[in-house]
């Protein structure tokens, strides 16, 4: 059982959820609430009504919902916010435990039935649906910036943390898609398999990015278009910079043993990838590196290129 993972990135996670709510504008509204599998004798397909009273049933999931009252974000509101809490709290750190958590969501997935996902799940991110969230237009047009950047990599946990604690079938999809696209990647060096949008898509980063996925440096999220990684942003942007920009390294004169990460003669599409990643920084935190010790772990990254070099001789 693998739990550490939870407990750490909850505490973040549930944080960034009760600030987020604290500066959401508020009216009275109402919700889906969902009562339980199967079909309630009081619900009715035809009875919509939206007041407390009311149930639905959704015969496609087989399941029974109530419409309750409750607060809801108001979006004709805007936000009056003052403190910086939540842009204090480091995207980086963000990304770095909720992959690490989802690297043991996915050990869990794989490896335990859906009651415990369910249950475990459940019980390091109680009421994680009670919340109520802001849109990204209101904090783009209350000036927040780096809020409405840090919802985007909330919002992308939550619809994960969502689908675990309502468990049954939900589960089972999940599994088979982790299933598939760990068959996918255990064919040594099928580069072809590699999904990635518009101009990203050369042969070039198709044979490192199957490296990194076989390496466990990023994963697969969405097809083409959503990656996570599981390092440091640093090591991220110079990994990016050696597949895009064609970035190297040499030795250190004044250091024997020592090398220097120096740039490529290609540009950066930092834009794209940042997309791709769900990151900010990626561009400064290249150029931060440019012309200095390369990052922790940058010897993986020259392994990936030595093992490419090594099959292109051999075909």
């Amino acid at each position: 059982m693998r739990n550490e993972a939870y407990e750490q990135f909850s505490k973040i996670y549930l944080e960034l959820l009760r600030l987020y709510d604290a500066i959401t504008p508020k009216k009275k509204g109402v919700e889906l609430k969902r009562i339980c599998t199967g079909y309630d004798p009081e619900a009715s397909p035809y009875n919509q009504h939206y007041n407390k009273k009311s149930y639905f049933y959704d015969s496609n999931t087989d399941e029974t919902f109530e419409f309750i009252e409750t607060d809801v974000v108001d979006e004709e509101v805007s936000i009056q916010y003052k403190d910086r809490a939540i842009s204090s709290i480091p995207i980086e750190d963000i990304r770095y435990w909720g992959n690490y958590f989802i690297s043991e969501l996915n050990h869990n997935v794989l490896n335990y039935s859906n009651e415990f996902n369910k249950e475990l799940m459940c019980s390091y991110f109680p009421k994680n649906d009670s919340y109520i969230l802001p849109t990204h237009k209101q904090l783009i047009s209350a000036k927040l910036n780096k809020e409405a950047a840090i919802l985007s990599c909330v919002l992308s946990y939550k619809k994960i943390i969502d689908l675990i604690c309502l468990g049954g079938y939900r589960i089972d999809n999940y599994r088979n898609t982790l299933s598939i696209n760990e068959e996918k990647y255990r064919n040594r060096d099928n580069f072809s398999l590699v999904e990635l949008p518009g101009s990203l898509n050369t042969d070039r980063a198709k044979k490192y990015f199957y490296k990194a996925i076989q390496d466990g440096l990023i994963s697969e999220v969405s097809p083409g278009k959503l990656y996570n990684y599981d390092c440091s942003l640093a090591l991220l942007a110079c990994f990016l910079g050696v597949v895009y920009c064609y970035d190297y390294t040499v030795e250190d004169v004044a250091n024997p043993g020592y090398k220097i990460y120096k740039k490529g003669d290609k540009p950066f599409p930092y834009e794209q990838l940042e997309k791709l990643f769900n990151v900010k920084n990626l561009s400064q935190s290249r150029n931060q590196k440019i012309d200095n010790t390369p990052p922790k772990n940058f010897n993986r990254i020259e392994e990936y290129t030595n093992s490419i070099q090594r099959i292109g001789k051999n075909k």
